[in-house]
């Protein structure tokens, strides 16, 4: 029978590979040209996005701030107000503040709610406003600057949308702020909308963000809403210079576009060389020899040859695999063995490294049985054999008590040995007498000093007088605890959160009190608790946390922490822990004499 011509497997290659660069490299450009405009505009959407959170979040950490922009809104051409301060170098804002701290000295403005602040009188509320709306002014000239915005504002407007009341507007360094063109507009500036604008609020009010260009089609506005004040509506407006981003579209195809072609041209050349050097040439012989055992089925000729075949890819471990296929397998069997062996050491060691953490905590209850004036429990059950979280509590003297409640990131020994450091500095500053506040300090330097690994460790420490109730409290990142007063039921204590342990150097930690009336308790947690997830991905939270405790508000600490876990265990129905679980519940009876 005639052969047929033979044609090289490397022209076929070659062929192949040039038609596949041409053809993606047209789509690619079609593509790239399509998508990199909604890319960029994705992005800048997405970090708008995040800019209209964190100012929000800014606003809502007052909790007067429904007051506060009602107040802006109705008051705006009475106000006094100090503009862009962190630039002007004006004190006009602090007097104010001094001023009003003096004739209110209970008053605290940054935790003031709606109640306290209409109790105020009347000059002392448009103080407030006006003090509030300078710090809100230098946040959001901040937050432009950081998040590279040509503009910034905030608007009020209602149903049809004709005009949008400037409520604040961000400004750079040296800007003059006025009415006139070229002008950062002050409170009250009334701006016409287009309809392509009162579309995009609509959009924005339904949930739905949008945007929509300037009359002179040179800015595009992004409309986030905040909140509704009276059938008004109060948006977020966030202005990106179009040019920007034609800009950042031409640059983004130019530099894709170039580094494409060198690459294609590279790879071309690059890619047929190295199929013939590491491919064709190793595959041809590996072809030869086969062919040589079916002319004479030579078996241990044909495997030396195949043996020797230099390569340094999987042809290599194909010819390998032909001649040496029983030795392998035996090999196999043996590696199997010792995997085997080895991984019953690692669990025999992971299961001491457990018994070890296990026993650092405090486990015999109840710990001081001859104490009458107070109660505690607490368990820590690791998601894996050992664990990250941790908790701890002794007597300091004889009418102080310290309790703390900490998680270590990450999990497995290293979080472990993490913990077990974290433990030994915290304990040892306590017992030197130090405030919880010094403490935190102090371990922070102490950890961040030779914290090579990057570890951190969030912690909430408590110290209580038992003589009167008084505990002095701090949180380094640690989950909010909850607290029942005698008679009422369990509430979440939003105190104030500092960075994490581990996280900075030189950090100063903030402290306060609370006063645990005879009858008090308190549930102390780690996020391993309230992020806890179901079958369907659902996370228990602090809303399910508070409901079973005030199921039984006055049980024990060890009832309160059983029927805890019943209910965690209830709630995940077979699912396995992704994190550490620790719990802590606490009762004071009061100083018994």
């Amino acid at each position: 029978m005639e052969k047929k011509k033979k044609v090289s497997i490397l022209f076929q290659i070659a062929i192949l590979f040039i038609f596949g660069v041409i053809l993606i490299g047209a789509l690619s450009i079609v593509a790239l040209y399509r998508f990199s405009t909604r890319y960029v505009m994705e992005r800048m959407e997405t970090s708008g996005y995040s800019t209209a959170e964190d100012l929000k979040g800014f606003i809502y950490d007052f909790p007067a701030h429904d007051w506060l922009l009602r107040y802006w809104y109705e008051h705006y051409d009475e106000l006094d107000l100090d503009y862009d301060a962190i630039y002007t170098g004006s004190t006009a804002t602090e007097k104010k503040y001094t001023r009003l701290t003096e004739r209110q000295p209970d008053f605290l403005p940054d935790y003031a709610d709606t109640e306290d602040v209409e109790a105020l009188p009347p000059e002392d509320q448009k103080l407030y406003a006006e003090i509030v709306y300078s710090w809100l002014i230098d946040r959001i000239d901040y937050t432009q600057s950081a998040y590279d915005l040509d503009y910034f504002f905030c608007v009020v407007t209602e149903d049809p949308y004709d005009q949008q009341f400037v409520l604040f507007i961000a400004a750079d360094e040296g800007e003059t702020r006025g009415s006139g063109k070229g002008q950062i507009y002050p409170i009250g500036k009334l701006i016409g909308s287009t309809d392509e604008a009162k579309e995009a609020i609509r959009g924005a009010i339904s949930g739905k963000p949008q945007g929509a260009h300037s009359k002179d089609k040179k800015y595009y506005d992004y409309y986030y809403s905040m909140t509704s004040i009276d059938g008004h509506e109060v948006l977020l407006v966030l202005t990106i210079d179009e040019i920007r981003v034609r800009e950042a579209v031409t640059k983004y195809i130019f530099d894709f576009g170039l580094l494409f072609a060198v690459m294609m041209i590279a790879l071309a050349a690059g890619c047929l060389l190295m199929i013939d050097y590491l491919f064709l040439s190793p595959l041809k012989k590996v072809q030869t020899n086969i062919s040589l055992y079916k002319e004479t089925k030579d078996s241990r000729t044909v495997a030396e040859n195949l043996i020797n075949i230099r390569s340094h890819n999987e042809i290599a471990d194909l010819s390998s695999d032909l001649a040496e296929m029983v030795e392998e397998l035996t090999a196999y069997m043996i590696r199997s063995e010792q995997t085997a062996v080895k991984e019953e050491h690692d669990k025999t060691e992971l299961a001491l490294a457990g018994r070890i953490q296990a026993s650092m905590l405090p486990s015999v209850f109840p710990p001081y049985p001859d104490r009458k004036d107070f109660e505690i429990f607490a368990s820590m059950t690791p998601a894996r054999e050992v664990g990250g979280d941790f908790y701890e509590f002794f007597l300091v003297d004889d009418s102080h008590f310290c309790m703390m409640i900490a998680d270590v990131s990450g999990k497995g020994i290293p979080a472990a040995l993490f913990m077990m450091a974290s433990k030994i500095l915290l304990e040892h500053n306590v017992k030197m007498g130090k405030s919880p506040a010094q403490v935190l300090s102090d371990v922070n330097t102490a950890i961040c000093n030779k914290n090579v690994e990057d570890m951190f460790v969030t912690v909430w420490l408590g110290i209580i007088d038992l003589s009167t109730g008084k505990m002095t409290c701090s949180n380094a990142g640690h989950e909010y605890p909850m607290m029942k007063r005698p008679g009422e039921r369990y509430e979440l204590i939003k105190d104030k959160h500092d960075l994490v342990l581990g996280a900075m150097k030189d950090l100063e930690y903030h402290e306060y009190e609370l006063l645990m009336e005879p009858g008090a308790s308190l549930f102390l947690y780690t996020d391993g608790l309230s992020e806890t997830i179901d079958p369907d991905e659902q996370m228990f939270g602090t809303e399910r946390i508070l409901e079973q405790l005030n199921k039984e508000p006055d049980a024990s600490p060890e009832e309160t922490l059983h029927s805890m876990k019943e209910a965690v265990v209830e709630y995940i129905k077979g699912k396995e822990p992704f994190d550490d679980m620790t719990m802590m519940s606490f009762i004071y009876h009061g100083s018994i004499d």
